[in-house]
Parts: structure tokens; sequence; C-alpha cells
């Protein structure tokens, strides 16, 4: 629904050239792909916050059936995560760039705020009838994304900007990136502030807002993905109405953007979210127990300082050698506890079975769908012949 939705609004602001390109890297983007399989309201936010730009990109967005339905959408959207109540401003700084009056805004604002509020009560019953539990909640988590969070931020708790470009130019690629530059340079020419506003804004400003945070979740971007990829339709189209040889460099370029995307996509479906990798790497799982027997094989991870602790105890207790799964992300995190362990017993690796994304940038992808397994084996005796993947 979200898709059909973005294509019908990429072709009223892009035609058809500008819908075709941006809705091919809309349905094979692995972060809206990835959050339309779990069961998280990632989903119906992007639904319901291309329902508030669209009315935001109408001709009068300060209209009182206007400023009640995008406050409406707003309560909702701010229920589902609390962060999305910086879209307040969209309908606002929409009628300062357009024809729209604003001096009479206080109305309008009032009736926007109001609709916004019951939204959000009736979406979020908690936070008026379990008030103090739900404020509790509200500070546990922002005291969670406040500090380093093991293998899903910079382990020295510095921003994550970085993270961020790398995960996204592996997935988006260059030429994802040319043509949303290209779109935007183009409303910027010709002074089309509404587009500007309603896509391009939300999409920098939130990217800025969540880099700045010291844990890096994709799918905090994937609500305003899609104005980067309209901008990029709006370059293709651009492109494709210039002369020769316009066309086939808008082609070519927009078939560029959708490979990244795409290849990740497939592995993600083919590979994770059938269980093919999960069963490869069980089914190496049981037939090294078998043969490692009676030596023990515990499945553990290393992210957390906590879990290295719990598995140098676990060495000093067990009469023995040991075997550990380790599952690895590759996150700096992990990689430091892996060091301490070499460090503090003898290890020897045995065997390694490759993540499907382990060529990728660390994200959810390698935390939610398809992690490195590092068997290793602890103890100074010289490990049996042991099968290998």
């Amino acid at each position: 629904l979200a898709l059909a939705l973005f294509a019908r609004l990429a072709w009223l602001e892009a035609g058809f050239v500008g819908a075709a390109a941006a809705a091919s890297l809309a349905a094979v983007n692995p972060v809206l792909v990835q959050d339309a399989h779990f069961a998280r309201p990632d989903s119906l936010l992007l639904l319901l916050a291309l329902v508030f730009l669209s009315l935001c990109r109408g001709p009068d967005p300060l209209s009182p059936a206007r400023a009640a339905v995008l406050g409406a959408v707003l309560g909702v959207l701010v229920a589902c995560k609390s962060t999305m109540g910086l879209l307040v401003i969209l309908p606002f700084a929409a009628a300062a760039a357009g024809a729209a009056p604003v001096r009479g805004a206080a109305g309008p604002l009032a009736l926007l705020c109001g609709c916004a509020a019951a939204a959000f009560l009736a979406a979020e019953p908690d936070s008026w009838m379990h008030f103090r539990q739900f404020a509790a909640g509200l500070r546990t988590l922002s005291a969670q994304y406040s500090q380093p969070f093991p293998a899903q931020g910079p382990i020295d708790g510095g921003t994550t900007f970085g993270m961020a470009a790398r995960y996204f130019y592996a997935t988006l690629g260059a030429s994802t990136a040319l043509l949303a530059a290209a779109g935007a340079a183009l409303w910027a020419r010709s002074r089309a502030w509404a587009q500007l506003i309603a896509w391009v804004l939300p999409a920098a400003a939130f990217g800025l807002f969540f880099g700045s945070r010291t844990n890096f979740f994709e799918r905090s971007y994937g609500t305003f993905l899609p104005g980067v990829f309209l901008a990029a339709g709006a370059g293709a189209a651009a492109l494709a109405r210039q002369r020769r040889p316009g066309p086939l460099l808008a082609a070519a370029l927009s078939l560029l953007a959708v490979v990244p995307g795409a290849r990740v996509t497939y592995i993600l479906v083919a590979l994770s979210l059938s269980g093919r990798a999960e069963a490869f790497h069980q089914a190496y799982a049981h037939r090294l127990r078998a043969a490692a027997a009676p030596v023990p094989v515990v499945n553990t991870w290393l992210c957390a300082p906590a879990q290295l602790d719990q598995c140098l105890r676990l060495a000093s207790q067990v009469q023995g050698p040991l075997v550990l799964a380790v599952g690895d992300f590759g996150d700096d995190w992990t990689a430091r506890s892996l060091r301490q362990l070499k460090a503090a017993l003898p290890v020897r690796q045995i065997a390694v079975i490759d993540g499907p994304f382990s060529e990728l940038p660390m994200s959810s992808l390698q935390c939610y769908n398809g992690p490195t397994f590092r068997y290793l084996w602890i103890g100074r005796e010289t490990p049996p012949a042991l099968p290998v993947p």
C-alpha cells in the first residue's frame, strides 16, 4: 500500500520516468523490505509519513480540513515513534514557501496540535492510563539510545555518521546519490520550494538527527528514504528530457542505482528470510557437536563485555577443552572481545561460516538476519579431526 501511494506521488511530482525510477528504488530497498517482514510499526510509519508529506505538498496545508487531518496523522506517527514530532514544522514551512497566507496561522496551528494530541492519546492510551510507567519507559529508552550500544554503535561512543554513510553507500550506491543530488538541484534552481520542503528537507533533517546519535539503526532512516528516491526520480526524469545522450544516461544511471539494493534484498529474501542460511549453519553445528563429543559446543555472542566475562568464567569451570560458536556481526565490539579472548586463553579457530551479509558494513542485516559464525577451540589440547563447513 505504501509503495503504491509512493508510486502515485512520484508520478505526480516527476512524471512516468521519474516515478518508474523512484518506485523501483523503493521496491528493492533492503531497509523497507526488511521492515515489511518484521512485526514492527516501521511500515505503518512509512505509509503515514507519505500521507503526511503529500498533504504538506498540497496547495493550502493550513486550511482547516488539512490541518485537522495533518494533526491526526501526526498524532499517530508520534505514538509510534516520538521523534516524528519534528514533522510539526513542515506544514507551516510549506505554507510560508507557497502562496498560502501564514498570518492567521494561530487557528490552524491550534487545530493541528489539538487533533495531534487527541490522536496520540487514542493511539497510545498508556500515556494517560499509566502515565508514570509510560514516562519511566521513555526515560529508559532515552538513556539506552544516548550511550554506546554494543555492536550497533561506535565503540568510542561517537556519532554514527560514518556507519550510516558506509551502509547507505553499499545499499544505494553512487548513482542514487548523483540522481538525488541532480533532482534536488533542479528543484532548487526552479524554486520548487514545496518539493524541497516536503521531500528533501525531512530526509536531510532526520539524517542529521539520527547520524548524531551514538547508535545506528537503519530502520530509523527508512521513513524518509522515499524523499531521496523521489529526488533521484526527478533527476532521472530531467536527464531523460535532455537531448542525446540524456535518455540513455538516465536509463543507465537508474539501472545502476537499482542494482545495489536489489542485490542485497535478493540475499535477504533468498538466503536469510527463507531460512536457507540458518539451515546451513544448523546442519554444520549438528555435525560438529557429534564429532566433538564429549567436548561441549557452546553458542555465544561477544559484542557485550559481559558476554566475554561469561565465556572466561565458563572456560575456567570446564574441566578440559570446549568449543565456542561465536556469532560475529562484523562490529568493533566483537572484534575487541575476540582479541581479548585470544590474549586470555589458548584459542584456535577451527571453522568459519560467513554470514550472507559479511561483505557489507555492519547493520541490522547481520544482527537480525545473518551473522558470521566463528567456531573456536578453547584449550591447550590439540583438537581432533573435525568437520568443515
